[in-house]
């Protein structure tokens, strides 16, 4: 892992047969669930992410939510929530604010007409698979994606701040003020796509406990609106 005092890493260590995530009848052990993170940070390496690429993450639902975030922040990018419906965001997209957008599968069209628009002399940026669920498209069409600056979203526009130490720092908090401990059963099933639940979900690793997500939105989120 690349942060530095990863929680996933040190919760695979210490508990690594003990419950991270119930989703329904299926429960996942720290083991599987730090295996499945890592097989998804390797397919993102090989994309080019990496320590402080800015990455706009198109939030979606259920464990696809939580192993996106929890990649991202075990890489060290620079987390950047998007709507893709939101012009300003997709233009603020050219200007090199970003590196990277990271999307369910369900968002391809979006992310092809995207990639159309923001290529350069008819050559569309890249985009890349990552198995079935999530796809990349490459903002700075092939180059090096660049490991600097800090990036975050409001509601119209891209500006600094969201990065994975923070968002660690930040989950470390809430576990401690809410108490979680290893063996506790930390139930969500609310959206996943609201950012203070995915704080949860890291937080959740952080103290050992299990995370227990509603069965219903297990499968991801939908598609675009």
């Amino acid at each position: 892992m690349s942060v530095a005092g990863s929680p996933l890493a040190a919760a695979q260590d210490e508990f690594p047969s003990a419950r991270a995530l119930q989703i329904g009848d299926t429960a996942i052990d720290f083991e599987r669930f730090a295996e499945s993170v890592d097989c998804m940070c390797d397919e993102l390496r090989a994309c080019g992410v990496s320590r402080g690429s800015r990455v706009a993450v198109v939030m979606c639902d259920g464990l696809d939510a939580v192993l996106a975030w929890h990649a991202l922040v075990c890489l060290g990018s620079v987390i950047v929530p998007v709507d893709l419906c939101d012009g300003r965001q997709v233009d603020a997209m050219s200007y090199g604010r970003v590196d990277c957008v990271l999307a369910p599968a369900q968002f391809d069209e979006v992310l092809e007409d995207i990639a159309e628009y923001l290529g350069a002399h008819d050559s569309p940026c890249p985009l890349f698979c990552i198995g079935d669920e999530f796809t990349v498209l490459d903002v700075n069409g092939g180059a090096a994606l660049r490991p600097t600056g800090d990036v975050a979203v409001t509601a119209n526009e891209l500006r600094p701040g969201e990065t994975a130490e923070s968002l660690l720092a930040e989950a470390n908090a809430v576990a401690g003020s809410r108490d979680y401990r290893p063996g506790a059963r930390i139930e969500l099933d609310g959206d996943l796509t609201v950012r203070s639940r995915i704080v949860v979900t890291l937080a959740s690793v952080a103290s050992g406990a299990c995370l227990h997500l509603a069965a219903a939105s297990s499968s991801g989120g939908g598609g675009p609106n």
